[in-house]
């Protein structure tokens, strides 16, 4: 669910952009680009976010250490080369094109490793269904107290 919640506010996030020249002054127009490039990434991020718990709960956290360091290693080369020729966007760019092999490698460990059936993380069931459905009359219930 935390995938589908994370497309949306992403989604959210980069239409909501043009708002930052309103909020923080017109110093800030030039962040709107960075800003959505890195939401883009952040959804890929949350992939391995999340699926890191289930490699912790599995007793090999030495996975997510190798994923993390070759993820850092390989955000450390993007930056040298990209931040001197694109500046702030470089920066950006290499960090969103990190946070997707970050989750790349998580789908793909769980893929390989714990046969997990990536149909299944992306398809939609009606048990997923009625769970938002309870979650949003749990809401409604919460802002009546």
């Amino acid at each position: 669910y935390t995938f589908y919640l994370s497309f949306i506010l992403v989604s959210v996030g980069i239409f909501m952009t043009p708002l930052i020249p309103i909020l923080y002054g017109c110093d800030f127009v030039q962040s709107q680009g960075i800003i959505r490039i890195l939401l883009v990434g952040i959804l890929f991020a949350n992939i391995g976010k999340i699926s890191s718990q289930h490699v912790y709960a599995t007793g090999k956290v030495h996975y997510h250490m190798f994923i993390c360091l070759i993820v850092f290693l390989f955000n450390l080369v993007l930056n040298i080369f990209l931040i001197p020729i694109f500046g702030l966007q470089g920066a950006a760019y290499a960090s969103t094109i990190s946070y997707a092999c970050y989750g790349i490698f998580y789908i793909s460990y769980l893929v390989f490793y714990d046969n997990f059936v990536l149909r299944r993380f992306l398809q939609i069931t009606t048990k997923d269904i009625g769970f938002f459905k309870y979650m949003l009359k749990l809401n409604k219930k919460a802002i009546k107290l």
